[in-house]
């Protein structure tokens, strides 16, 4: 039985990463597909940004509180489903924005939720966290791959076609998906001030924040920066399945690395591959090189995302698991996906997107200097 719900749950992970990850890449084509400029892509990018910064925490509370992360997934996914309706027949700036802040108020925290029930699930079955998580990557290249293969040959209106069909999948699995096994201790709101008087705990945060601001800019108009380089919608897609063909090496291995060493030597080895990664990106003149260094994300997003994720895990409070999961990628997905998405078109706009890249560049160097000085501090400590 045990078998049949980590294979339940590897195929939930599957189909949400897909939609979440695979599909949201491809927005601001859509949204360029509609006539959007991109500062204008940029303004709605950050307003999905803006409103992934206070949802994820939300739901991590209504999570914590109620005990149960599975019902709140469950909830937040069958919302989403509904909402892609009006999303993808609105054909205004006005209306898209509307209806992408409900649909991310709901759809933002869904993934990092779903982190949190991996994050447990993983932790009480004793079972390898990288293993399952592994299967979004597998979504996320399977799926860009389709779509890159049906935007040059069929087009735009598919997509939302698409990403229902994906959410209706993930959830009617989900279904039949466990629940994480509920903590003894309830969240109190002395505990919930405890997580945000964690000094340890915001500094990190502001790590988080620097590697993220490039990081998000990239999501959101790689696509675009490809097919300037003269990329196909075939070679763009084939691009962020380089990324997640990676990242299923790197997560089948990281969690034996780390449990022999400590994780914020990961996190400084990420940070050092990301300035590598936008430099690339910055100084390339030709698609095959940027496809090329797409490669680094198994070295990248993928050990900063399981580092991140075990880390915190050692640091809060057992309670509040789900809460500050949920606020690492608030941070992650919002806050840097505010500034890298609006940034970063004005940017585009106005000083190309090599310049845009190497910004990115500067910020992952420095968020690598500060990590290593976070590291040195705690060593001390």
């Amino acid at each position: 039985m045990e078998g049949i719900q980590l294979v339940r749950l590897a195929l939930v992970t599957f189909f949400l990463f897909s939609a979440s990850a695979g599909i949201s890449i491809c927005f601001p084509l859509y949204f360029q597909f509609r006539g959007l400029s991109h500062s204008e892509i940029g303004v709605v990018v950050g307003l999905g940004a803006l409103v992934s910064i206070f949802a994820p925490p939300f739901w991590g509370v209504v999570s914590d509180r109620n005990k149960t992360i599975k019902k709140v997934i469950v909830l937040l996914v069958g919302a989403g489903l509904l909402l892609t309706i009006p999303l993808f027949m609105s054909h205004t700036m006005l209306s898209i924005m509307l209806f992408l802040g409900l649909f991310m108020f709901f759809v933002s925290a869904a993934t990092p939720l779903l982190e949190s029930l991996l994050v447990k699930y993983a932790n009480d079955n004793k079972v390898n966290y990288g293993a399952i998580r592994l299967w979004g990557e597998v979504g996320v290249g399977t799926t860009t791959l389709v779509i890159g293969f049906v935007l040059q040959y069929y087009g735009m209106r598919y997509l939302g076609w698409m990403y229902g069909f994906l959410l209706l999948c993930g959830l009617l699995l989900l279904l039949r998906t466990p629940d994480a096994q509920r903590e003894a201790k309830p969240m109190t709101m002395q505990s919930f001030a405890k997580l945000f008087s964690n000094r340890t705990f915001l500094l990190y945060l502001i790590i988080i924040l620097l590697v993220s601001i490039p990081h998000r800019m990239n999501d959101s108009y790689l696509m675009i920066y490809l097919g300037q380089l003269g990329a196909t919608g075939t070679i763009a897609g084939l691009g962020w399945t380089v990324s997640a063909a990676g990242s299923m090496i790197s997560l089948l291995f990281l969690s034996k690395l780390m449990d022999k060493y400590d994780e914020i030597r990961f996190v400084i080895i990420a940070c050092i591959c990301y300035a590598i990664r936008w430099l690339i990106y910055g100084l390339a003149e030709h698609s095959g090189f940027v496809i090329a260094g797409q490669a680094l994300h198994m070295a990248t997003f993928s050990v900063f995302l399981v580092a991140s994720t075990r880390y915190i895990y050692k640091i809060v409070p057992k309670e509040l698991i789900a809460t500050a999961i949920t606020l690492y990628l608030a941070i992650f997905m919002g806050l840097g996906g505010i500034i890298g998405g609006v940034a970063g078109g004005w940017m585009i706009d106005h000083t190309g997107p090599h310049a845009a890249y190497l910004l990115g560049c500067m910020l992952s160097a420095a968020a690598a200097g500060l990590a290593m000085a976070y590291r040195s501090r705690l060593i001390k400590e």
